[in-house]
């Protein structure tokens, strides 16, 4: 599932960045949300590593990466929407 996740996104990303009649601002928009997509499906990998692996809920770097992923996509998911109302 996860593999689907990013590889679709990461699709989407390449297929509007390679096309110039696909970049329009709607396009963009789309472009970053497949980002935000992205960090979202990369936090619920490091979930499913501390779910299978409960001794790495101890460990330090994994639950920083963890936390700082989610900090990062909601930070992301802001500056989308803020630029999204801009733009119209």
């Amino acid at each position: 599932m996860w593999c689907m996740l990013v590889t679709g996104n990461l699709l989407v990303i390449v297929v509007i960045r390679r096309t110039p009649s696909l970049q329009t601002i709607t396009n963009k928009f789309v472009t970053w949300l497949a980002v935000a997509d992205s960090m979202v499906g990369l936090s619920l990998l490091l979930r499913v590593v501390q779910v299978l692996a409960p001794a790495a809920l101890n460990n330090y770097w994994v639950c920083m990466s963890r936390y700082l992923t989610i900090s990062f996509t909601a930070l992301w998911s802001s500056f989308i929407l803020i630029g999204k109302h801009a733009t119209v």
